[in-house]
């Protein structure tokens, strides 16, 4: 299994970095000549006829765009490996050297911040405070919210993404408002605040998790400095009740748990399972496509975290919010709460490229296909309402009384106009998602819209309109960024890159057929990822090996301190005694041992006493032994050391672990 896992790891270091640039370069082109007509173009971009009016010119920008990405991704990760080889070496300068420079001001800051949920949590609220205000005041929010002008939100279908759980508070924090003040203003106060506070607390225990197992002080400064800066749409999104706010700080918390899950070898204790459980009841109660999402997930964790209790933690964590989900939305539809989704809606990216069909030519579909179509859709009001990125305007055209049978006749149609015109089904496809991974298209609806005229709050509407702060709240361009930095993990094969990257991918594949959205609440979840994905790719190597990041460092420290100090290997005294070198006893290892208790080790690791973490320095890539004459770093390997397989499962990883000071060893013997 492992050597399947191995090899699966290296096709996709070079097999997914080739897709993902080839699909980034075709869409970057498109959105290249889209702001540069040719002179010959239609009114729409018809990429395969623009390829062959002008082959030349298509594939210069082609050949020109994947340089300019293979360029990016070749410097951006090279900076980002050099970065984090520095961080590790430095780790083990200051763990050998304690009285070494410590880092900056602002290094030490961003790691503090990142110690704990709250004070993450507390910074981000501070810093959002100005917008969040300016925006409800401004007429954005959730009050000028169209679902919820009748104060109701029953028979809403999951097309929404609100399960049966989220619908049930609403509407008994909503009645209770409205019972008490005669309206549904304060209802929808509270609801607004406990939505802000758990994106809050979730966002800040995500950046918690992810940074436990980062080394370079600088990307943590980096990703906290994405986190507040990049963070102001799902600050935005947050005050509106769409779910797109709440899923998206909910993946980041799911998915980190799901990381360190994997990484950390500790006792894994009650209150991560209630965790866990709670990250996934709210994703799953936010998104449909949460459910596979989930089960991949659970599939992959079985398979990399062995033993009973992990299995044990990870079936109850999962298992239990997915009955829990589907079982409330069988109940809910059967009571009439959650109405039926739109069939039609669900194959928007269909319905799209056949309608551009039609309006390029309008006997495109067969005399059967025409009939179907007629049922389901007006043909002739179907072509005049087409639109690139607007798949909702073809709704308009929808028929009265379509069935659900009807609708699912959209993609066989769909399949007969790819087989008798193949380049206008491929070209009405690739117009409809080349904008939304297009770093450089303006997205088509970024921020949550009001209920009169869909245009943003007054905040939202300065930052969407400005050219040089719509980069703050630019979705394609996040997306982007997050497939970039993906791309780059994959490469480097970081540790646990699977677990993050698969649902992204997954993510990624539904935003591209789920059109209706794909510049909106369905591209936060991936844009929201990006400070998390930077600090998920930083983990450090040494500390996945180890199993645990709390107290390594500190371990190493009183180690190599009581081999240096006199009379180190003199014995040990008395049981439950001093010993001759300052160490402790095993009477006295309660005491001492305490200090590392958050790494839940338990005091078997004795400090220093015989067969204990003190001698077996294995764990960090250090054996000691009489014949090579105290600690050997991998460095400073002999040979006789090696034959032996004193080293261990270490011997697999490419750095270096922590040395030990100098002066501790011989040099070993020249061969």
């Amino acid at each position: 299994m492992e050597r399947a896992l191995r090899g699966v790891q290296k096709f996709g270091a070079v097999a997914v970095p080739i897709l993902v640039v080839c699909a980034l370069t075709v869409c970057a082109t498109m959105g290249w000549i889209a702001r540069h007509p040719f002179d010959d173009q239609g009114e729409h971009l018809l990429f395969l006829s623009a390829f062959d009016a002008h082959t030349k010119l298509v594939v210069g920008l082609l050949i020109y765009t994947a340089v300019m990405y293979a360029a990016l991704l070749t410097v951006v990760g090279g900076l980002l490996r050099f970065t984090l080889a520095r961080a590790e070496e430095r780790a083990g300068e200051l763990a050998a050297d304690p009285a070494r420079r410590r880092p900056s001001r602002i290094a030490r800051s961003a790691r503090w911040l990142l110690g704990s949920w709250w004070r993450l949590a507390l910074l981000l609220l501070v810093i959002w405070s100005p917008i969040l205000l300016g925006e409800v005041l401004g007429g954005g929010g959730a009050w000028a919210d169209a679902d919820l002008q009748g104060g109701s939100l029953r028979g809403e279908g999951m097309s929404g993404h609100r399960s049966p759980l989220v619908i049930i508070a609403f509407e008994c924090v909503l009645a209770i408002g409205r019972l008490l003040t005669g309206g549904i203003g304060a209802g929808l106060g509270v609801l607004v605040l406990v939505q802000l506070a758990l994106v809050l607390a979730a966002l800040g225990r995500a950046a918690a998790l992810f940074g436990r197992w980062v080394r370079s002080d600088g990307l943590c400064a980096l990703a906290l400095a994405v986190l507040v800066i990049g963070g102001i749409p799902i600050a935005l999104w947050s005050l509106s009740l769409s779910p797109a706010a709440l899923g998206a700080a909910s993946l980041c918390w799911f998915l980190a748990l799901v990381i360190d899950h994997v990484h950390s070898r500790e006792p894994i204790h009650g209150g991560r399972v209630l965790e866990w459980a709670l990250a996934a009841l709210l994703l799953l109660s936010c998104s449909a496509l949460a459910v596979p999402l989930v089960i991949v997930l659970l599939v992959m964790t079985l398979m990399m975290r062995r033993g009973r209790e992990a299995w044990r933690v990870a079936l109850v964590a999962l298992v239990v919010p997915l009955l829990v989900v589907l079982v409330g939305t069988r109940l809910g539809a059967s009571q009439g709460m959650l109405g039926t989704e739109d069939p039609v809606a669900q194959h928007g990216l269909q319905a799209q490229s056949i309608a551009l069909a039609l309006r390029e030519d309008p006997d495109a579909l067969s005399a059967e296909d025409a009939d179907a179509l007629a049922k389901i859709f007006d043909v002739d009001d179907l072509r005049d309402r087409y639109a690139p990125g607007a798949p909702a305007r073809l709704l308009e055209a929808e028929n009265d009384d379509v069935s659900a049978a009807q609708a699912e006749r959209l993609p066989d149609i769909w399949w007969h106009l790819a087989q008798n015109h193949p380049g206008l089904a491929a070209d009405g496809i690739l117009l409809e998602v080349s904008s939304t991974f297009d770093p450089f298209a303006h997205g088509r609806q970024n921020l949550p819209g009001t209920a009169d005229d869909g245009a943003p709050g007054a905040v939202a509407s300065v930052l969407d309109g400005t050219p040089g702060l719509r980069l703050l709240v630019e979705s394609p361009l996040r997306v982007v960024a997050v497939l970039l930095v993906g791309v780059i993990a994959v490469a480097l094969r970081r540790p646990g890159v699977w677990f993050w990257a698969v649902p992204i991918g997954i993510l990624t594949g539904a935003l591209a057929l789920m059109p209706a959205d794909a510049s909106g609440g369905a591209a936060l979840v991936i844009g929201c990822f990006l400070p998390f994905a930077l600090l998920a790719l930083s983990a450090s190597r040494e500390l996945v090996e180890v199993g645990s990041p709390d107290g390594a460092v500190r371990r190493i420290r009183r180690v190599t301190r009581r081999r240096s100090a006199p009379g180190a290997g003199a014995g040990v005294g008395a049981r439950g005694g001093r010993r001759a070198d300052g160490g402790v006893g095993a009477g006295d290892r309660g005491a001492d041992s305490s200090v590392d208790s958050g790494a839940d080790y338990g005091a078997s690791p004795a400090d220093g006493v015989p067969g204990g973490a003190a001698d077996d320095l294995s764990w960090i890539g250090v054996t000691s032994s009489p014949r090579d004459g105290g600690p050997q770093g991998r460095h400073q390997r002999s040979a006789e050391a090696e034959k032996e397989g004193r080293y261990g499962p270490v011997r697999s990883l490419p750095q270096r672990p922590l040395a030990p000071p100098k002066g501790l060893h011989r040099k070993p013997p020249r061969r």
